[in-house]
């Protein structure tokens, strides 16, 4: 069993997207042609789309190191009427990056292929950790047909998993849904303050909600990443006054200490960091050694590694 669990230690990062309003959709009797070939479509050229724009909006910030192939919008799991995107984290300045990219694509595919109709697009994006929080498995599959060589299939299991879909209750047309971590991340980021204010893009924070099953019923932090060129339209679209002032964070030097601030200590109160820890990345060097390069990892998911890695330093790791 264990050789079905990858021992890579990496920081990925997962995009759910979601068509709205699909069920009404494939109900609605006078459309006359096949629904499929909407849906076909969503799955092909949504990770394309958003895959695009990264890149576009990447290319606006000439300083920032950006590899378009290890940043390829991968799509590794199709559910009904919603696709899920994994991309490779090398820096957590990609992170800011990624999320402008993802709002002008969901502009772009409502504009091209849902308009005229009564679909709309939702995301929610978070990050998980492996091999320590989260576990990479490859599942075989053997075939029945004789003469067919066996396939695997890759999962990714873990609390940080079910927390992603968990928030995607939370997302809607206008508002992206981030979790904890990717707040965190755009708290030590460094350039996601300069991003966020020339893409004009907010930081909100709704409140804590119980998130079932999720850190044995304590209530999770939301936050969205507002997806409006007039914030108002989404006070009118969500019950309740959750953008109070002293909720919202709003781009600046005092709105980034606060939130990584409140992260820090939300990461504390749960206090176990095989379910939750401070995010950090890792890459691989020329002696063939990991090396931690942004964030902190910590003693725990260092002593676990030892099962693994030959521990060179406090942030170096070489496979046995």
């Amino acid at each position: 069993m264990e050789d079905n669990i990858s021992k890579d230690i990496e920081l990925l990062l997962f995009i759910s997207i979601d068509l709205v309003n699909s069920t009404a959709y494939k109900n609605n009797k006078s459309i006359s042609d096949d629904f499929s070939k909407l849906f076909i479509d969503f799955y092909q050229f949504m990770p394309q789309c958003l895959y695009s724009a990264i890149c576009t909006v990447s290319e606006n910030y000439p300083d920032i190191e950006f590899d378009y192939y290890d940043h390829l919008a991968r799509l590794i799991k199709v559910i009904g009427d919603e696709v899920l995107i994994q991309i490779q984290l090398n820096s957590f300045n990609d992170v800011p990056i990624i999320l402008v990219g993802l709002k002008k694509a969901i502009n772009v595919y409502r504009n091209k292929y849902l308009k005229n109709t009564i679909l709309d697009l939702k995301a929610t994006v978070w990050t998980a950790s492996f091999p320590i929080i989260n576990k990479r498995i490859r599942v075989p599959i053997v075939l029945a047909k004789a003469g067919n060589k066996e396939k695997q299939l890759t999962d990714y299991l873990g609390p940080s998993m079910d927390i992603g879909f968990r928030l995607s209750k939370y997302s809607t047309k206008d508002l992206i849904t981030i979790s904890l971590e990717v707040a965190c991340i755009l708290s030590l980021a460094k350039q996601s303050e300069k991003i966020f204010k020339e893409e004009e893009i907010k930081i909100i924070h709704n409140k804590l909600e119980k998130l079932k099953g999720i850190y044995s019923g304590q209530s999770y932090p939301i936050f969205w990443i507002e997806n409006l060129t007039n914030l108002e339209k989404a006070r009118k679209d969500i019950e309740g006054d959750i953008l109070n002032p002293n909720l919202s964070v709003t781009p600046g030097e005092i709105m980034y200490n606060k939130l990584y601030h409140f992260c820090k200590l939300y990461i504390n109160k749960i206090n176990n960091k095989y379910l939750l820890c401070e995010p950090y990345i890792t890459k691989t060097n020329e002696n063939n050694e990991v090396i931690t390069i942004e964030g902190m990892m910590t003693d725990e998911h260092r002593q676990e590694l030892n099962k693994y890695y030959i521990v060179k330093s406090i942030s170096s790791f070489k496979l046995k």
